[in-house]
């Protein structure tokens, strides 16, 4: 157990959070209003507040995140970001909503379209949004003129749709009970479905990177292989006693999920480098129940019911929350996976700010990538190699150093590059 001090306006409370190779960075409150949805994008994090609208959160100082913004309307469920303009799901009114988040202290709604359900999710891409509408399926709308947004098409979905992603030709759709569907979008006025996977669980989100789709259905979290979207096929999972697994998102070889416990919810970490066999890496537990994840940069977000904002760091090398000495707490984690063919994640931990250096050699000791080089403050990092050098070129299989320079501190690792 570690002890954590959470403050909250003037009142100073001590609690005990279960964890396990994470860190609680941050922390923001309110009474007002559920969180349904987030998404963070630059240095603000966009909370879809159910009752509470549209929440705009200042993450630029993960220790300190603050709501700076808000516009007040009912059932706000779901949120994408895109450039300045916030596309927001709205369960009992309206359906659709867009915001103007150019000044996020003063958000203003600039158009609307209702849709005819009950809309739970929403993902834009190109110049469309797509609304997962529960019974209604999804609706898929024109947003050219953000001001006019108006629908051109839609797609019955066999179950609920709860959330969707999009690329320019295919949506995938978290259809509850109907498991995860994939509509082919080429046409937007015509849309279709080509395929589909169940489960044995509710699937109430989904998240796509490459060829897989990463969804969680209750039980656990389930990767898909859709590199042929007629026949999507299963080719890992991975669960937790006692935990349900309500929403996902990934960045690198991370899955992010937020989950359900008895008395309790969390955050889990899924290292997905071999996506056949997926497993926990880390865990935080809150109280409360959770309601969506979101990740960027070095950090997870976790948002619960009650409004509860989290701010979390993952650290594969592990965490020294006590370090107080110069030098303590720093580590270079292996590079996962190791041996890789295409993309590895390489973690390490500061114990102070400094100058931090972080490079790829090859054995003769020359310089192939520079990762990092730029002041780091203390804590847990997490940088990607995909195998390339500084302009861009392939380089060949074989053993390459991942070196870590802090000051007058250096260590290094093994990494196998295997084509």
């Amino acid at each position: 157990m570690k002890k954590l001090v959470l403050i909250i306006g003037l009142v100073v409370a001590f609690c005990s959070a279960d964890s396990l190779n994470m860190k609680r960075i941050g922390y923001w409150h309110s009474t007002g209003g559920n969180a349904r949805g987030v998404h963070t994008l630059g240095e603000y994090a966009y909370v879809a507040a159910d009752n509470g609208g549209l929440w705009i959160i200042d993450i630029s100082s993960p220790a300190h995140p603050d709501r700076i913004g808000s516009l007040r309307f009912s059932t706000a469920m779901d949120v994408h970001v895109r450039d300045t303009l916030a596309y927001v799901a709205s369960y009992m009114t309206t359906g659709f909503r867009v915001i103007n988040v150019s000044k996020p202290t003063s958000p203003s709604q600039i158009g609307s379209c209702d849709t005819p359900g009950q809309a739970r999710g929403v993902f834009v891409s190109g110049d469309y949004a797509y609304v997962a509408d529960t019974r209604e399926g999804v609706r898929i709308i024109d947003v050219t003129n953000p001001s006019e947004p108006r629908e051109v098409g839609h797609y019955a979905t066999p179950g609920h749709a709860w959330r969707v992603w999009a690329s320019d030709t295919f949506a995938y759709v978290a259809d509850n009970q109907g498991g995860l569907r994939i509509l082919s979008i080429a046409d937007p006025e015509h849309p279709y479905e080509i395929g589909f996977h169940l489960t044995s669980g509710q699937v109430l989100d989904v998240f796509v990177s490459d060829t897989l789709a990463y969804i969680t259905d209750i039980i656990g979290l389930r990767i898909i292989n859709i590199s042929n979207p007629r026949n999507p096929t299963p080719i890992g999972s991975v669960s937790a006693p006692g935990q349900s697994f309500l929403a996902v998102k990934v960045l690198g070889n991370l899955a992010y999920v937020a989950a359900d416990g008895q008395d309790d919810c969390s955050m889990r970490v899924i290292d997905c480098s071999n996506p056949t066999n997926p497993m926990e890496a880390g865990y935080y537990d809150v109280p409360g129940f959770s309601a969506d994840v979101s990740a960027s940069g070095n950090y997870g977000y976790l948002i619960s019911n009650s409004l509860s904002f989290h701010v979390l760091e993952y650290c594969s090398a592990g965490i020294d929350e006590n370090a107080k000495e110069p030098g303590l707490g720093f580590r270079l984690a292996q590079n996962r996976p190791n041996p890789f063919s295409r993309v590895t994640t390489i973690r390490y931990q500061l114990s102070r700010s400094a100058h931090t250096l972080v490079r790829v050699c090859n054995t003769a000791g020359e310089v192939i990538r520079t990762l990092v080089s730029e002041p780091q403050k203390p804590g847990c990092h997490t940088v990607f190699w995909d195998g390339k050098d500084e302009t861009g070129k392939a380089m060949s299989s074989g053993i390459y150093f991942c070196q870590l320079h802090t000051g007058n501190r250096a260590t290094a690792k093994r990494m196998i590059l295997a084509r």
